[in-house]
């Protein structure tokens, strides 16, 4: 297996230790598999995170729906009354059927985003790619997605702002934000960016059919 960095080549390593390695170390952790993979090894880490995801719901619902926090008072200031009326009822909805979107939109984007990758495999590289291979792929590269909702989720408890940002934007003085550059920088998440890059163990299927073609790692950052 090449790539993989020293001892990973011939080491046996449990589930728990491929999840470690994703963060890492995430070539090494998807070729400890490759060409052997099973439904576990994809399943488990959905799952995991699905986990957080929901633990982080729970524990943030009451901070994201409470209309009397002072956090919220404030954002319903700023604005019309139309807008207060769409936030209201988001919050009905959130206690009620907000634990459905963390498995529903995890397991939608998993599926796609599978097929995706296995897809540009194939006709990009010519690489048997399996669709189960993709789905390890990416769900190895989504753990990170739970390192966010966690981070988030602890943020809001001790701030009891449901709006925090996990952006650069918070690094911005006060005001900065509603400038454009601003608005990038809030939207720039470095959870999501770090969760490109581990995609690129597509690039040991590749690899192993001697098709590495030297493209750029963005052709296969989805």
């Amino acid at each position: 297996m090449s790539g993989t960095g020293p001892g990973f080549a011939t080491e046996e390593l449990k589930l728990s230790e491929r999840l470690q390695l994703v963060f890492y170390a995430p070539r090494a952790a998807f070729a400890a598999v490759r060409e052997r993979e099973t439904a576990t090894d994809w399943l488990v880490p959905a799952l995991l995170v699905c986990a957080i995801g929901l633990g982080a719901h729970y524990l943030t619902l009451e901070a994201m729906t409470d209309l009397n926090s002072p956090a919220v008072i404030e954002d319903l200031e700023g604005l019309d009354e139309a807008g207060r009326q769409r936030y209201q009822e988001s919050a009905l909805m959130l206690r009620a059927h907000g634990w459905m979107m963390v498995p529903v939109g995890y397991f939608t984007s998993l599926v796609l985003v599978g097929w995706v990758l296995m897809v540009m495999g194939r006709a990009l590289f010519q690489a048997e790619v399996s669709y189960r291979q993709a789905l390890v792929i990416k769900a190895y590269a989504a753990l990170v997605i739970s390192v966010e909702w966690a981070l988030r989720g602890g943020l809001v408890l001790m701030t009891g702002d449901p709006g925090i940002q996990l952006g650069l934007g918070v690094l911005l003085p006060e005001g900065a934000e509603a400038s454009l550059g601003g608005r990038v920088l809030m939207e720039v998440n470095h959870c999501r960016i770090l969760h490109q890059p581990l995609k690129s163990p597509l690039l040991i299927i590749i690899e192993s059919h001697g098709h590495r073609l030297g493209l750029d790692l963005s052709l296969i950052h989805i």
